[in-house]
């Protein structure tokens, strides 16, 4: 079998030992690949339908299911789904609800989604442009994200743009240090001054918190070499996503330069977005809404709009405190036969689409986002917060025993020689001693020393010199 929580599809074997379930290796898996077995035997997961708040079997369950579409009209129903599930699922979710002609979307906006938004004639790279360039603009600590790509980068001229010194930062030939989250802003000032876009250059400078003198040695160093715009996919996880991830390919247009954004595969998108979902169930257009994937039930600030629909079906794997009227295990293909068959309608899988966004949109947009306003073209809105969602304390792993020898309680303080930061102390049984550091947030990052390693090719962590201190 696959591995299912990311698109590398690792191969694994689960195997039954002393009533438990374990992995039988196949290749190396992730901390996330190996937690597994722990959500198999979760008290939390879901393994039998929930109708009312009471555990049923899958035939009322789907009778009560069947019994709410055939109450409503296409258009009064909305079907969404998130992270998680296999291509063929989402392509049988957008196809089932086109069936009877209800509005689709993805309520999980991971930051690939973006991917699927283009500008016309925009140039795009691959892996093998990043090996034969000599000169980069960089947009973030890329190195950090894809360690292995800094062996193809440390040796080259890099033009690094970001809100902090990372490790890619220190092989740049440039680098300038903008405030978080306006690195396209950047960007723009760049255009302005290459008369390919009308803005204040002095209120640039200002929104990024950069020297004016800094911008223009930036952009005299791009006067007359070929450059290959590199960024990440998580710098489009901000307020502005769209504009996140379409401005640099739309500022490598202008300048003729090629980009190559590092990402793992795109997200899958619907018909419709997601925040016109919220607002049509705000309005009461929607009455129905059928969600495949766990992710939606985490969103507690969207629980107001939930209160507004007539009926709420959930199809995840693990239980939920959210009021449903119903509550099926993650079996997309047999659920959607079922209710396809029930309801009378022919399901055919509809691929994923792609929306085009013309560059004088993108423009307006960037001079709205400069001025503080976040005008709607997809998510900026209320409904749905990124930072809100995704927004949790920094934590680490720890023995329980080394924990009780130094007086280290739920939360504690980390110092290294950069700096120190509150954390969430999580206790580990497994660990008889070390201390794990959950680094996946990329601010945590600049508190440690990072260094390459040649021999393997690898950017890591330098992980002595800190301390562990009570809060």
């Amino acid at each position: 079998m696959k591995c299912r929580f990311c698109n590398l599809g690792c191969e694994l074997d689960l195997i039954d030992r002393d009533n438990r379930k374990i992995i039988s290796y196949k290749e190396p898996l992730c901390p996330r690949g190996n937690a597994i077995p722990l959500l198999l035997e979760s008290e939390n997961r879901l393994k039998e339908p929930i109708v009312n708040g009471k555990e049923a079997n899958w035939e009322k369950a789907l009778r009560e299911v069947y019994l709410i579409l055939k109450s409503y009209k296409g258009d009064e129903i909305a079907i969404t789904f998130d992270i998680g599930l296999k291509d063929k699922d989402y392509a049988l979710c957008r196809g089932f609800a086109k069936s009877f002609n209800a509005k689709n979307a993805s309520s999980f906006l991971s930051e690939e989604y973006y991917l699927n938004y283009s500008i016309k004639d925009e140039k795009n790279a691959g892996l093998e442009d990043v090996i034969k360039y000599e000169n980069f603009i960089v947009i973030g600590d890329i190195f950090s994200y894809i360690p292995k790509i800094a062996k193809y980068l440390i040796r080259k001229n890099l033009f690094v743009i970001d809100s902090y010194y990372s490790a890619v930062a220190k092989f740049s030939s440039k680098f300038v240090k903008v405030r978080n989250c306006t690195q396209s802003i950047f960007l723009m000032g760049l255009l302005s001054l290459k008369k390919e876009i009308d803005v204040d250059i002095d209120l640039i400078c200002d929104v990024c918190q950069v020297d004016k003198k800094a911008i223009l040695d930036f952009y005299k160093g791009l006067q007359n070499k070929d450059f290959l715009v590199i960024y990440g996919r998580w710098f489009f996880n901000s307020l502005n996503p769209v504009f996140d991830a379409l401005f640099p390919r739309y500022f490598a247009k202008k300048f003729g330069f090629k980009s190559f954004c590092i990402h793992t595969e795109k997200s899958q998108i619907g018909e419709n977005d997601f925040v016109q979902i919220l607002k049509d169930i705000d309005e009461g257009k929607i009455k129905v809404l059928i969600n495949f994937g766990d992710t939606l039930s985490y969103y507690q600030q969207l629980k107001k709009y939930f209160d507004k629909l007539e009926h709420l079906i959930l199809i995840q794997t693990e239980r939920t405190d959210l009021k449903a009227d119903v509550i099926l295990p993650l079996e997309v293909t047999r659920i959607i036969s079922e209710l396809s068959s029930r309801l009378n309608k022919k399901v055919e899988e509809v691929p994923s689409g792609k929306r085009e966004i013309k560059e004088s949109e993108l423009e307006e947009y960037g001079k709205e986002v400069l001025k503080g306003v976040f005008p709607d073209i997809i998510c900026i809105d209320d409904a749905y917060g990124f930072r809100k969602v995704f927004t949790r304390k920094n934590r680490i792993f720890l023995s329980p025993t080394f924990a009780k020898k130094n007086g280290i309680r739920r939360e504690a303080l980390l110092k290294t020689s950069r700096g120190e930061f509150e954390v969430e102390v999580v206790f580990k049984d497994e660990l008889e001693s070390g201390i794990i550091v959950d680094t996946s947030d990329v601010s945590i990052r600049k508190f440690f020393e990072m260094m390459i390693d040649k021999d393997r090719d690898f950017v890591i962590f330098k992980i002595e010199g800190f301390k562990l201190c009570k809060k």
